[in-house]
C-alpha cells in the first residue's frame, strides 16, 4: 500500500513482543495502526524465549559462594548472542553497577528517608553521556551524572552549562582507579604505576595531564575504597537495592 493510498496514526516498526504489545494498544485506543516487520515471521527474539531472567551478584550467589560479575554477565551475554548482541545495550542492562550513576544516588535517598519511591518511574540511561542526552530531549527528567564526566562533556560543548542545571552535589567518593591485568609482569607494572606517579614532574608529562583535564595521579590502597562498599551494603541490609 503505497503512502498517497493511506495515512497512518501510528507506525510501528518491528513485529515483536513490544511491537505488537505497542500496536494493538494503539489500535484498541482508536488509532489507524500500520505494524512493519523485516523478517518472514512475527515474533522476534520473543517467539525463541525460554522466559529466563538473567541477575548478577546477588545475595542468593554469595550465600552459596557462587562469584560472580558484571563482566562475566557481560561475557555470558556476547557469548549466547555469538558475538550479535550490541555492547552498549549490554552496558545498559548492567549499569547498576555504576557507583556514581546509582550507587551513590541510591545512598543519597537512604540519607533521606526516601526509599518508598521517590521517582515516578526509573530507567536506564545507559551511560553518563546516554542520561545526559536524555535530559536534553526531555526523555528523562534527572539523573545521576559523574561529576568528572559532566566537566568534560561541559568543556566540550559550552552549551550544556546552560542546558543542564545541578540540583545536587553527592560525595566526594573516590575516583575509579587505573588498573592492570593480575597477569601483566610485575616488573612492567611497578614500571607503569611510577611513570604514572611521576607524569607530573615532566613537562611533556605535565602537557599530557592538561589534555586530560588532570593535574597529577597520586598512589592508592584498598582501603580508600570502603565508603563505595559502606555504601552498598547499607543498601543491602535495608533491603533497598533497586532505585525507586
Amino acid at each position: 500500500m503505497s503512502a498517497d493510498q493511506d495515512t497512518f496514526d501510528v507506525v510501528v516498526v518491528g513485529a515483536g513482543l513490544a511491537g505488537l504489545t505497542a500496536a494493538l494498544t494503539a489500535a484498541e485506543a482508536g488509532a489507524h495502526v500500520a505494524l512493519l516487520e523485516k523478517g518472514a515471521e512475527y515474533g522476534g527474539s520473543s517467539s525463541r524465549s525460554g522466559g529466563g531472567m538473567v541477575f548478577v551478584c546477588t545475595d542468593l550467589q554469595e550465600k552459596a559462594g557462587v562469584e560472580d560479575s558484571l563482566d562475566a554477565l557481560r561475557d555470558d551475554l556476547m557469548r549466547a548472542s555469538q558475538g550479535r548482541a550490541q555492547p552498549e545495550i549490554i552496558d545498559a542492562y548492567n549499569n547498576t553497577g555504576s557507583h556514581s550513576g546509582y550507587n551513590v544516588v541510591r545512598h543519597h535517598l537512604l540519607e533521606l528517608g526516601e526509599t518508598g519511591g521517590y521517582f515516578g518511574r526509573v530507567v536506564s540511561g545507559g551511560t553518563h553521556q546516554g542520561s545526559i542526552r536524555g535530559i536534553l530531549d526531555g526523555t528523562i527528567d534527572t539523573a545521576g551524572i559523574d561529576s568528572t564526566v559532566l566537566e568534560t562533556e561541559e568543556a566540550a560543548r559550552p552549551e550544556l552549562r546552560t542546558a543542564l542545571r545541578t540540583i545536587a552535589v553527592i560525595g566526594p567518593s573516590p575516583i575509579p582507579p587505573v588498573v592492570v591485568p593480575r597477569t601483566l609482569d610485575p616488573a612492567l607494572r611497578t614500571r607503569l604505576r611510577d611513570l604514572l606517579l611521576n607524569m607530573g614532574a615532566d613537562p611533556a608529562g605535565r602537557a599530557v595531564l592538561a589534555a586530560g583535564r588532570m593535574t597529577r595521579f597520586v598512589p592508592v590502597a584498598d582501603a580508600d575504597y570502603d565508603p563505595i562498599r559502606a555504601m552498598a551494603r547499607r543498601a543491602e541490609a535495608t533491603g533497598f537495592l533497586t532505585l525507586r
